[in-house]
């Protein structure tokens, strides 16, 4: 057949594939469970399954459903808990949503790829062109279509950019030279890369005779540093998590191990083989009995939904919503409107104004959606704060002017705290102030006053401040707050070396600096889920609480090192600046966000 009848007859085919439903009807139905699936674990599933049933545009219930569905092994209910959840986002869903939702069709469909799935990898695509998966299922859809010639271009790109262990790189390069040859191309597989050999185990080394007691510890010490790198950086697979519990078991730690073992059990509760490797490795080295897991955030999580009987609680809920969303897409004049009055209802005008004074900078090109701004504020009880016209007659000086402006508003709210005193947030906004000019030798004279100020109420004053960690594989991103916990200010990257290096540098970062808790970035996918990087992330944060005896908070990080690397940009920063920067400063947006929310709890 000539070439083009080739095309043609490739097309025609794919226009004449069976539909997703079809092929799964033809299907064996899902056989349940996993056998050893935890039966409390699939309670709550049945629990969550009637939830969503009850209220199927809960977004979150959605998104847990597919999570635990795929888990579970159950493809079809997955993928159409997915489908829901790209239905009720919208314009919102993401390419991430679309690859996930064409991987579950092509996992139900038992490796086939129906025309729907290819609709979601065509809106993957378009979403991101980068979507690895996405580009995966683009390759099989022509290689199962009949054009060898496009399969093999997506998938010998896809293999040039993909990471090593990337689950799509074994199929891709059985298959590549195959298409190489039908798409008359002269190709060779570049070499894998060369494995490290592997090392002793644990038990080989408590078994070394050769190895003098301090040194059989040393070398388990190291293991343990190394196991704890990889688990808090990578995740960790069952085996690794298995070798951890031996290596601790061996060194006499058992409540540390016993807690690990606890974390490991919800990690991978609902995958039998793994849970059962770790089981009965704990139990081989004595362990026990694993110690409860407390997967409890210190911040309250932005999904947490309010109850209708706490009505202070479902107004915080509401502005919090409506802080994140102006925040990070903007917002209309009603939602400016609604975040004052929320604000005002919460006895919180200090920070209603300072919302205020932004929307009126946001709409100020905007009259009617000005004005609506100024009603909600008035009716709200605000008193009116600078006019258009000041505003404008501002934004015409000069910088030293507009500085001399400033600076007079900050000496003014000095001179007045300090002779007359005033509430802790009128003392708050002026540390805020100084902060940002720098001003260290006022701030501590004001620190001061205040100190003398509240002397019959020491604890209306928290000294403490907070530290902020981005959490990188290969460094970590520190940001500190004032005492106040109103400005988040990026500091400082550790580079990572072994987990009792990383943290001695910590501990020395917040010996300096009163810190009174940290706040980890949790580095939630795009659509919500936990992945091992949010597993490395509350590995780190177990390991450090057992070091550091200060409260952990998590705070959801999406996009902010995208956030940091645009700031950093629009300053003109340089590329090797940039890099030598970017992991504070996201640290800094992290802290900064959940400075913010705490304010408004």
């Amino acid at each position: 057949m000539p070439l083009q009848g080739r095309f043609d007859a490739a097309d025609q085919a794919r226009t004449m594939r069976t539909p997703q439903a079809e092929i799964e009807a033809g299907l064996p139905a899902w056989p349940g469970p996993p056998e050893g699936t935890d039966p409390e674990y699939l309670e709550l599933i049945e629990n969550l399954r009637e939830a969503v049933a009850a209220n199927p545009e809960d977004l979150r219930g959605q998104e847990l459903l597919a999570t635990h569905e795929f888990a579970l092994g159950n493809f079809v209910a997955a993928h159409r808990a997915v489908a829901t959840l790209i239905e009720l986002k919208g314009d919102a869903a993401t390419s991430a949503d679309y690859s996930r939702h064409a991987d579950l069709l092509v996992l139900a469909a038992r490796g086939y790829v129906s025309p729907e799935a290819e609709r979601a990898v065509v809106r993957a695509l378009t979403l991101d062109a980068r979507n690895q998966v996405a580009q995966y299922y683009a390759g099989l859809t022509y290689l199962q279509t009949g054009r060898p010639d496009l399969a093999f271009q997506i998938w010998r790109s896809l293999l040039e950019t993909s990471a090593p262990d990337a689950p799509w790189v074994a199929p891709i390069r059985e298959r590549l030279p195959q298409l190489a040859l039908s798409a008359g191309v002269d190709y060779t597989l570049p070499p894998l890369p060369e494995a490290a050999p592997a090392g002793p185990t644990a038990q080989d080394i408590a078994n070394d005779a050769s190895l003098t007691p301090d040194q059989r510890r040393e070398r388990l010490g190291e293991m343990a540093d190394r196991l704890m790198l990889e688990l808090n950086t990578q995740g960790g697979t069952a085996p690794q998590w298995a070798e951890l519990l031996t290596v601790l078991a061996l060194q006499g730690e058992t409540e540390r191990a016993r807690s690990i073992w606890g974390e490991a059990q919800s990690v991978f509760a609902a995958a039998a083989r793994d849970r059962a490797l770790i089981d009965d490795t704990a139990k081989a080295a004595g362990l026990g009995e694993p110690l409860p897991f407390d997967d409890t955030e210190i911040l309250p999580p932005p999904s947490e939904a309010p109850t209708e009987a706490d009505h202070g609680a479902a107004i915080r809920q509401t502005v919090t919503t409506l802080l994140d969303k102006l925040a990070n897409t903007g917002g209309t004049a009603p939602e400016w409107a609604q975040l004052i009055a929320g604000l005002m209802v919460l006895g919180d005008a200090d920070y209603a104004r300072t919302i205020w004074d932004e929307a009126r900078n946001v709409f100020a090109n905007h009259p009617e959606s000005l004005a609506m701004v100024d009603e909600a504020a008035a009716n709200a009880g605000l008193s009116r704060g600078p006019t258009a016209q000041d505003r404008a007659t501002a934004a015409e000086m000069s910088d030293a002017d507009q500085a001399a402006m400033i600076e007079g508003m900050v000496a003014g709210l000095y001179d007045t705290l300090t002779t007359e005193g005033g509430a802790p947030a009128r003392w708050q906004q002026l540390f805020s102030a100084l902060a940002v000019l720098g001003d260290t030798a006022r701030a501590q004279s004001a620190w001061t006053a205040a100190q003398t100020a509240f002397a019959d109420a020491p604890d209306t004053l928290d000294t403490s401040a907070l530290a902020g960690l981005d959490l990188g594989t290969k460094t970590i991103g520190v940001a500190v707050s004032d005492p106040f916990r109103q400005v988040a200010t990026p500091l400082e990257t550790i580079r990572r070396k072994k987990f009792t290096a990383d943290v001695e540098r910590l501990q020395e970062i917040l010996a300096t600096r009163s810190i009174g808790g940290l706040v980890l970035g949790l580095p939630r996918n795009m659509d919500g889920t936990e992945g091992p990087r949010c597993q490395s992330t509350r590995a780190f944060a177990r390991n450090l609480a057992r070091v550091l005896d200060l409260p952990i908070a998590f705070w959801d990080e999406r996009l902010s090192t995208v956030a940091a690397e645009r700031a950093l940009l629009e300053a003109d920063t340089s590329r090797a600046r940039r890099a030598d920067v970017i992991d504070h400063v996201a640290a800094g947006y992290i802290l900064q966000g959940a400075l913010d929310r705490m304010r408004h709890l």
